[in-house]
């Protein structure tokens, strides 16, 4: 059985199946029996499961009380959401809040309440997601919970933006987002460092435990952990530690390896980086490569 997750990295990847047999096949064999109906849900194909694509979002950068965050379109492939996500280090980290359920097609000027206002301005990051079982009802929390997976671009990457959100009132003395840290989940390759939203990260051998040598393509395909604030439990953070690219953006060492995200891994606990051209692989908590 193809799962959701298994389905919506096929589609990042590009993977698709190529159908066999055409209408003449059919009319020259009138024996052939009409495929049977299937009962999956609206917005899921029975073969590959939640249609994710195409989607796309825009929104502005804002200044407000932190109470809500304003979306300005978003067009869905199929009913579905969009979710506000707080700064985890340069991407999507812990989520904020979400929309009412939203038809197929565009959508305007869509307002999300955030569970918590911000308290401190920073980076949030609209992101759009489909309702992938069809119940009406938003089933996003990584890392137990995965089902409303994010929507796709025509491109297949991820339908998510960053924008700025300028909280009225904020002195700028605010610590650190709490999603920016390293923390270690399991999955089939064993326990393995992911960032705070279940993100699997990679280290990439051509860097030799030394600053970082994936630019321009390279960087589209994997990009960077930015600058993190701490490490959660089974992780040392005495192995924590940061370089200084040629564009002078920092970014997140651990154990001296420069650390990157797969932009295929659609979901927390997706690993289709892992072994890639036999130079990018997943962390163990001390900071191995698994697999090499």
């Amino acid at each position: 059985m193809i799962t959701r997750r298994t389905a919506a990295a096929l589609f990042a990847l590009s993977l698709f199946a190529v159908a066999c047999g055409s209408d003449d096949d059919a009319a020259d064999n009138p024996t052939t029996e009409a495929p049977a109906p299937t009962d999956a849900p609206a917005g899921t194909d029975a073969a590959s499961g939640p249609v994710t694509g195409p989607a796309a979002i825009t929104a502005e950068d804002q200044t407000g009380d932190g109470a809500s965050v304003t979306v300005a379109s978003v067009s869905l492939p199929t009913e579905g959401f969009v979710v506000i996500h707080a700064d985890g280090g340069g991407s999507p980290g812990p989520i904020l809040g979400w929309s009412d359920l939203l038809p197929a097609g565009d959508s305007a000027d869509v307002v999300v309440t955030l569970q918590d206002p911000l308290a401190a301005s920073g980076t949030v990051f609209p992101m759009a997601h489909v309702d992938a079982n069809a119940n009406g009802v938003y089933e996003f929390m990584p890392p137990d919970v995965t089902i409303d997976v994010p929507a796709t671009t025509a491109d297949g990457g991820v339908a998510v933006l960053p924008i700025s959100f300028e909280v009225t009132g904020d002195t700028g003395d605010a610590a650190p987002a709490d999603g920016a840290i390293l923390a270690l989940a399991s999955t089939d390759l064993g326990e393995i460092v992911v960032d705070s939203a279940g993100n699997t990260l990679y280290l990439f051998a051509t860097d030799a435990q030394s600053e970082s040598t994936c630019y321009d393509q390279c960087e589209d395909n994997w990009p960077i952990v930015k600058e993190v604030s701490g490490v959660g439990e089974g992780l040392d953070e005495l192995l924590l530690g940061t370089t200084t690219r040629t564009n002078g953006d920092v970014q997140a060492t651990y154990n001296g390896w420069p650390l990157y995200r797969f932009g295929p891994d659609l979901v927390p606990g997706d690993t289709n980086g892992q072994g890639a051209g036999d130079v990018w692989y997943v962390l163990d908590a001390a900071g191995e490569a698994i697999g090499n």
